[in-house]
């Protein structure tokens, strides 16, 4: 009996380990190793840029400052009690690609919905 507790205990805290998962981000793959794929990233980053300077030109001044930005020009999530997210994206130099990126992350509990949002 003891080591079934265990095993169940040790299921449940691994579920939870699972549940906290905000996001990670890690270079891309597969999906954006082929040239169509990275230049419509490209252009995606490029504009999701260029409405955050115009919403707010202090990040033009950050982005000039900053050694690097990192952007996700469009993010997906959705849950109904278990979610998920998924997005690429590209980070920037000087102005010029760099990487190509993918942001995956999962959660749990009390949800409902979808929204895509951009990231930088």
């Amino acid at each position: 009996m003891r080591s079934t507790m265990s095993t169940i205990t040790a299921a449940a805290v691994a579920f939870l380990g699972l549940g906290t998962l905000a996001h990670a981000a890690g270079p891309a793959s597969g999906s954006t190793s082929g040239g169509a794929d990275r230049a419509a990233i490209d252009r995606e980053v490029r504009a999701a840029i260029g409405e955050l300077e115009a919403k707010n030109p202090a990040a033009a001044v950050l982005a000039r400052r900053a050694r690097a930005v990192l952007v996700f020009p469009n993010i997906t999530q959705a849950g109904f009690g278990i979610g998920g997210q998924y997005g690429t994206g590209a980070m920037l130099e000087g102005g010029r690609t760099v990487g190509y990126y993918n942001i995956v992350g999962g959660s749990f509990g009390w949800q409902i919905g979808a929204q895509s949002f951009s990231q930088a």
